[in-house]
């Protein structure tokens, strides 16, 4: 095992199996130098479920009843592999101690930090879409790439601020009746004369309450890009959601690629704002 190295031990554990947050990953407390060795071998060791930072080589310990593990600084960051480790590590203190353990850790997971405040989504909307999102988005920022409000209501624009994205895209709009929904495209919007993406995009809607359809397999139109509109879905000539280049009128039909019902209460809506999120 390494020696010699300055370790910073993170306050988080008043009692066995306490999960860790975001926020108990931003305050930690200068510790004297210490080695790995140190802490397994000494009475006063890290107990189950607390974290040992390492500040030269930028990784992190995680101390379980089972083992000790590192986590790498970019892992870290997103918390991505810890929460998992944490997941796992909750069972064994279980098995340990024979006492259930109650973890927000689940909750944490579906709470994902944005780029800025949405002006549609309101933090409970958020944390149900989050659970819906495409596994890969896990544990990246929400960024806000586009809005009407802010950009323009130009189809033109939206086009430009998916240049140089490469994360799937979260549509969020909000029609002239206060209605919420929209879609998850699997890559960035773009002008091409043919269907593109893949099974992860799948549309959802708010109004009146939420629901969320993912791609049935009947067929393969998931997103239609040109100059003048972005559609996603089809079949018998149907988009499932459409909008067009003033980003002013909408459409919203059943169509097979979904299943789903019409988004708005009325198939033909006006267009109030529109959010384009992006995990980066």
């Amino acid at each position: 095992m390494t020696t010699g190295l300055e370790y910073w031990k993170l306050l988080v554990t008043p009692t066995y199996g306490d999960s860790l947050t975001e926020n108990d990953c931003c305050f930690i407390q200068r510790k004297e130098n210490v080695t790995v060795e140190n802490h397994i071998s000494q009475s006063t060791a890290p107990r189950p479920m607390q974290v040992v930072y390492n500040t030269a080589q930028d990784t992190c310990l995680v101390c379980t009843p089972t083992g000790y593990f590192i986590i790498v600084k970019e892992e870290l960051h997103h918390l991505t592999q810890l929460k998992k480790i944490m997941k796992t590590s909750k069972k064994d203190v279980n098995s340990t101690y024979g006492q259930p353990i109650k973890t927000d850790l689940e909750t944490d997971m579906s709470r994902p930090s944005l780029s800025e405040p949405s002006n549609l989504l309101l933090p409970e909307q958020i944390e149900i879409l989050a659970k819906h999102l495409p596994p890969r988005t896990v544990g990246y920022l929400w960024t806000l790439t586009f809005s009407a409000s802010k950009h323009g209501m130009s189809i033109k624009t939206l086009y430009r601020a998916m240049a140089d994205q490469n994360s799937p895209v979260l549509m969020v709009i909000k029609n002239s009746n206060g209605e919420i929904f929209g879609a998850v495209a699997s890559e960035p919007f773009k002008v091409q004369t043919s269907y593109y993406g893949t099974g992860e995009t799948f549309l959802f809607t708010f109004s009146p309450e939420f629901k969320v359809f993912k791609w049935t397999k009947d067929n393969m139109f998931f997103i239609k890009g040109d100059t003048d509109s972005i559609g996603f879905g089809g079949g018998e000539g149907a988009f499932g959601l459409w909008v067009d280049g003033d980003l002013y009128h909408g459409r919203s039909h059943m169509c097979k690629t979904f299943g789903n019902q019409p988004l708005s209460r009325e198939e033909d809506f006006i267009i109030q704002d529109i959010e384009i999120w992006t995990f980066q």
